[in-house]
């Protein structure tokens, strides 16, 4: 069965399989301490027994979709399995959670013995001193062969002691930071082509506010201090210190000019209503606020072209609204 996993996993492009151990009743229990030798399974095909379904639980920054429409891509990806990989002795068995409370709430549902396959481990240190993962060593000249192929240079990213434990997702390694908006509000008032940076979105918040006095245009000012941390090349080490530019020397974070303006900033857009000012006591997240309408304007770090992120927040969202989008940062995710 694990060598199945491991097939799945390399089909699949994903990330860690859990340790398990399944008895008659189909649990499946966390191990201790996974094994470090897989066991072989018969061909697939050989049983006429129900194939197993291999449960992917796996994170969504949006709103997680109907039952219905997941149903569908994993069935999709079933047919694939199936029919042009021929394996017949298992079958996936799709789960979304939300991205804000992922960790915890995987890591609840390892602790306490709930079935799941393959996950997204974060943070993978915890889930490998707790004991939840599968070492992948002994898959990567065969079942993980193609994937490790790819991500080669990426696999430290999943080693831990010298033990590959996940294999790392294949995406780009710049994070684009994005202004994305409602265009029935922001069309033919203001020309976003000018948004590069943000501090060209002064301009733009102003205008769009002066247009729908009784709209927001940002849901949280929590990233600006991080944005300009990017802007100024200054680099945060541990929670109190960062360096700035070429220079190793420490210096206290909360005094430098990138801490320094984005907290002016914060407090300036929350001030014209640009942001809700009582945003610190709202619980839902920015894709939350925003595809429910409450904000018509969000800043959101994706690693998607403009055109997908567009179409993807027109997709989404729960009122109808129509999007547009414009870069004004980029970080580096490695």
């Amino acid at each position: 069965m694990k060598k199945l996993l491991a097939v799945l996993l390399a089909s699949l492009m994903v990330f860690g399989l859990v340790a398990c151990s399944n008895s008659g009743d189909g649990k499946v229990t966390p191990t201790s301490n996974p094994s470090s030798k897989p066991n072989e399974t018969t061909n697939p095909g050989s049983s006429n027994e129900e194939p197993y379904a291999v449960q992917l639980y796996f994170p969504t920054m949006m709103t997680i979709p109907s039952a219905e429409a997941i149903k569908d891509v994993e069935n999709a990806i079933n047919d694939h399995i199936k029919n042009n990989l021929g394996i017949t002795d298992i079958k996936l068995d799709l789960q979304f959670g939300h991205l804000a409370d992922y960790s915890t709430t995987a890591n609840m549902q390892l602790a306490s013995g709930e079935k799941m396959d393959i996950y997204l481990a974060l943070p993978l240190n915890t889930a490998v001193a707790n004991g939840y993962l599968l070492p992948l060593n002994d898959y990567l000249d065969n079942e993980l062969k193609g994937a490790a192929e790819i991500v080669k240079d990426w696999l430290p990213c999943g080693t831990i002691d010298g033990t590959i434990y996940a294999i790392p997702c294949y995406k780009g390694q710049v994070l684009s930071w994005k202004y994305i908006y409602d265009k029935a509000y922001v069309d033919g008032v203001y020309d976003m082509s000018k948004v590069k940076s943000v501090d060209d979105l002064d301009a733009a918040l102003a205008a769009l506010k002066a247009a729908h006095p009784n709209e927001r245009f940002m849901v949280y000012n929590n990233q600006l201090h991080t944005l300009y941390c990017w802007q100024d090349h200054t680099n945060v080490i541990g929670t109190y210190f960062a360096t700035v530019g070429d220079s190793t020397e420490l210096v206290n974070y909360f005094e430098t000019e990138a801490f320094k303006k984005g907290v002016y900033k914060a407090y300036e857009w929350s001030r014209l209503g640009y942001s809700d000012p009582e945003g610190s006591n709202n619980t839902l997240g920015h894709d939350a606020v925003i595809m429910s309408g409450q904000s018509k304007g969000v800043i959101m770090g994706h690693a998607y072209s403009i055109e997908t992120i567009e179409l993807m927040f027109t997709m989404n969202n729960t009122y109808g609204g129509e999007f547009g989008a414009v870069e004004i940062a980029r970080s580096d995710m490695t």
